[in-house]
């Protein structure tokens, strides 16, 4: 009896399921260049392809976020501020791996600097029941705190006040 012809089979696996280092899941994170990241390892080592979803609802039916990459991080802030879950997958050019586990992450925005409304800058005053009046915004209308910092020198390197509050005034008093 002879042999058949020779044939080649090439053997080849499916990348690992996809690991996701950022963000943390259930955290909360600022929108300015949120950053995603994951790890997948691929037997063969293949250039893998992954995609990467990002929803507000945990059964994916619809996406803010369905983008391929050949990168294994994605950057955006783009997303709506809430609760956001996503999951990723890779491709090696043959195989899918599963889907990461669905992880959340709150996208918040961050609130607008403070600004001073009292006293004027440069203006003088006597320590008598001097109030510090500022205004501030938060684009989700979140509760703020303020820190408030009072020296005697422009290099605040000996505070005469530091106090946190969420008031938007302070009344200095009984200050030596």
């Amino acid at each position: 009896s002879s042999y058949s012809g020779v044939y080649q089979v090439t053997v080849d696996f499916a990348p690992s399921d996809p690991t996701v280092t950022l963000p943390t899941n259930a955290s909360t994170r600022l929108n300015a260049n949120l950053t995603f990241d994951w790890n997948v390892s691929d037997p063969e080592n293949d250039a893998m392809n992954y995609t990467l979803e990002i929803s507000n609802v945990s059964t994916f039916a619809s996406t803010e976020v369905n983008e391929t990459m050949n990168t294994s991080n994605y950057t955006t802030s783009l997303l709506d501020t809430g609760l956001k879950y996503f999951r990723v997958n890779a491709y090696d050019g043959n195989f899918y791996s599963n889907y990461s586990g669905v992880y959340q992450v709150t996208v918040d925005f961050a609130p607008s600097d403070p600004t001073m409304t009292t006293p004027g800058n440069g203006s003088s005053m006597f320590f008598e029941n001097l109030v510090f009046g500022w205004s501030g915004t938060d684009p989700e209308s979140d509760s703020l705190n303020y820190t408030l910092n009072v020296d005697d020198n422009s290099d605040f390197g000996s505070l005469l006040v530091n106090t946190t509050t969420n008031n938007t005034n302070y009344n200095l008093s009984n200050l030596s």
